[in-house]
């Protein structure tokens, strides 16, 4: 499989969380050279490892935006708050539309399996023509097949091969046909 040819890439990491650290590792080595934009998801600083919704921050500008609500909490447990992730889903498509050479979408998990969440920052991005970096949750690998087949290719959780992959993409779209 040549991965230059898929717009999306999918680090195949062993949880959300190590994903994630990839994502922001590969922030801080690309950013000063291309325009990223998207979420990378970090847990609540009040809750540490114990779980339960995050919070996005806005790589184009650092904005943190919180994904979890007090109220839907229920037995020290934190639920996405859907409408959150909408309002944050429409933040990216905002980047997107300003113009960016990749997105980073931190998940594809339950609220994007049911055509909520980042969904439509994922919808915006592949029809803008804009590869996307991004993780599935291991329970919606299913849906994710569905929506993204044939359009992604699976990534090692390893820098090199993240790397591979978008300098792999980049160049073969900036360079003469």
């Amino acid at each position: 499989m040549i991965v230059s040819m898929f717009p999306v890439g999918v680090v195949e990491a062993e949880s959300s969380k190590a994903a994630q650290e990839l994502f922001r590792d590969f922030t801080r080595r690309w950013q000063a050279r291309v325009r990223i934009g998207g979420v990378i998801e970090s847990s609540r600083p009040d809750r540490g490892e114990r779980g339960g919704a995050g919070e996005l921050h806005f790589i184009g500008t650092g904005a943190v935006f919180r994904l979890y609500h007090p109220d839907l909490c229920q037995d020290g447990v934190c639920n996405v708050d859907p409408q959150g992730a909408a309002l944050a889903s429409h933040t990216v498509e905002g980047e997107i539309a300003s113009g960016c050479d990749l997105v980073i979408l931190n998940k594809f998990g339950k609220l994007e399996a049911a055509r909520a969440g980042l969904l439509s920052a994922f919808m915006a991005a592949i029809g803008a023509g804009v590869p996307v970096l991004t993780y599935v949750s291991p329970g919606c690998r299913a849906e994710w097949a569905r929506f993204a087949d044939p359009l992604f290719c699976v990534l090692e959780d390893r820098a090199e091969a993240i790397d591979a992959w978008w300098h792999s993409y980049h160049a073969q779209r900036v360079s003469p046909a």
